[in-house]
């Protein structure tokens, strides 16, 4: 039977400057991929709400409902309780008080947030959700930023529970505009695994988030950058092209695919933007089934170095599931990454029993 591959995508972490200490990453994202838990999410191309050059479009929560309306796939590597996570977001309103993204336990409504309260402008403020109610847990003395505008937010958690430190940071800043120190939990959850997007407060109310992640070291110096496939690869042996899963909203109805074991398809991907970059981490993303019998191992990996790496395949079912792989260094050279590698990388992805 048939191996199926949906809406591939890879994203990688890149720093502007170099940076001191080489950083674990638990979770990058950006797009509708990598939320499939909760209500639905919608994508926002308007040039406006995003970088270009670095996401393909900002995400958020459909829908008025400003709860865990959407969830990340979980961090790599389990649940923490020190972390950094980091965003861009833009309001497009300062009158009512909202949430932008945060970070939450999968099966569990505790969360913690970036937002704003409403009165003196746009004041950014820390907030948690326990499952049923909101509490503002600190706000900015005065108004920091501009409704309207790209935010880069940048939140350190210290010993998550009831003595947590919280940091917030705005657009790189050396001094937190807000410090938190106290209990953080509520709903259930002693830690953290993932990140968590709002949305809609309602009518022309709305949040748009891009470039999220979560690390173990600072990310104030951090960008993530979505490379989706623009040109077919070096080989292309499954059924179907890069036009079939690159579409900016997931669509169940065109896909890759391949009956044949180890047969491998590559996808050539968008370049870096201009500037200086250290690359930390490579993330491939995917939507992935099999109908049942026969093909339905698949592994998710790179053609780089004129050379095939992937790890081993991962049994599939007829379930949409997101599949992922994480590449600290380049799995060929086992050095950093360079910037010319990351331009001439291609996804791969391979079929298996």
């Amino acid at each position: 039977m048939k191996a199926l591959a949906l809406q591939s995508l890879f994203i990688f972490l890149a720093i502007i400057v170099a940076y001191q200490a080489k950083a674990t990453v638990l979770w990058m994202g950006g797009e509708d991929l990598d939320f499939q838990a909760g209500d639905p999410i919608c994508t926002n191309t308007a040039a406006s709400s995003y970088r270009s050059g670095y996401a393909r479009f900002s995400v958020y929560a459909c829908g008025p409902n400003f709860k865990i309306s959407r969830a990340s796939t979980a961090f790599n590597g389990g649940p923490v309780t020190s972390v950094w996570i980091s965003g861009r977001a833009i309001h497009t309103f300062n009158d009512n008080p909202a949430r932008s993204f945060g970070v939450g336990r999968t099966g569990k409504q505790s969360s913690l947030w970036v937002g704003n309260t409403s009165g003196n402008g746009f004041r950014t403020s820390l907030w948690k959700y326990d499952g049923t109610t909101w509490t503002n847990l600190a706000s900015e003395s005065n108004q920091s930023i501009s409704v309207g505008t790209i935010t880069k937010f940048d939140m350190e958690i210290v010993s998550y529970g009831a003595t947590a430190t919280v940091r917030v940071y705005v657009n790189g800043g050396f001094s937190p505009i807000i410090t938190y120190t106290g209990d953080v939990t509520g709903g259930g959850a002693t830690d953290l695994d993932q990140m968590v997007v709002s949305g809609q407060l309602g009518g022309a109310q709305t949040v748009f988030s891009s470039e999220l992640l979560a690390s173990n070291t600072d990310t104030r110096l951090m960008s993530v950058v979505t490379h989706a496939p623009n040109l077919a690869g070096t080989t292309t042996a499954w059924t179907g092209a890069f036009t079939d899963v690159n579409e900016n909203t997931i669509n169940d109805a065109t896909i890759v695919t391949s009956a044949t074991s180890a047969q491998n398809e590559q996808f050539q991907l968008t370049d870096l933007p201009s500037g200086s970059f250290s690359v930390q981490s490579v993330r491939l993303s995917s939507r992935s089934s099999s109908t049942g019998a026969g093909i339905s191992g698949y592994s998710l990996g790179v053609f780089t170095n004129a050379a095939v790496s992937v790890p081993s395949p991962i049994s599939l079912t007829p379930a949409w599931t997101p599949i992922e792989t994480y590449y600290s260094i380049n799995p060929i050279t086992s050095s950093v990454w360079t910037p010319s590698e990351i331009n001439s990388l291609q996804m791969n992805m391979q079929s298996a029993p």
